[in-house]
């Protein structure tokens, strides 16, 4: 497996086991006008730089539905959806970090937070989802 196919392995893995979302297959990354959020986790430590996840419209209500057991009907509330996005951010970003570096590079993992939509570097993998598309992007 190459690089950007382990990347991309680790969010159908992820976004399945922790948010129970629904992935189709590989899709274009998101480009800054179709993101819904853009979070952003910086690590530091024997590397340093960024991982950014990019959620389509939807995805992080799903995983709060996913999360919570919300009704169809019900709207998830804005800070339930950031918090959902993180968490994933989070796992997302230390299971990438773990794949590129493996045991030989300690890294430590700032708290997620939303940045402005941009668009994603050329080495960004996405994923669609039933629910939506998600993107990953790592920047050292």
């Amino acid at each position: 497996m190459n690089k950007s196919q382990d990347q991309l392995q680790i969010l159908v893995e992820v976004s399945q086991t922790l948010g129970f979302l629904t992935p189709m297959g590989p899709a274009d990354p998101l480009p800054a006008a179709s993101q819904a959020r853009l979070v952003e986790v910086r690590f530091r430590g024997g590397r340093e730089g960024r991982v950014l996840l990019a959620f389509g419209s939807g995805v992080a209500e799903a995983l709060v539905r996913n999360l919570t057991i919300l009704d169809a009907d019900v709207v998830p509330a804005p800070e339930d959806c950031a918090a959902a996005a993180y968490e994933l951010a989070n796992v997302v970003a230390g299971n990438l970090l773990a794949s590129m570096f493996g045991d030989h590079v300690e890294c430590h993992l700032d708290t997620p937070r939303d940045v402005a939509p941009a668009n994603l570097p050329v080495n960004a993998v996405g994923l669609e989802l039933d629910e939506g598309l998600l993107a990953a992007a790592v920047e050292i």
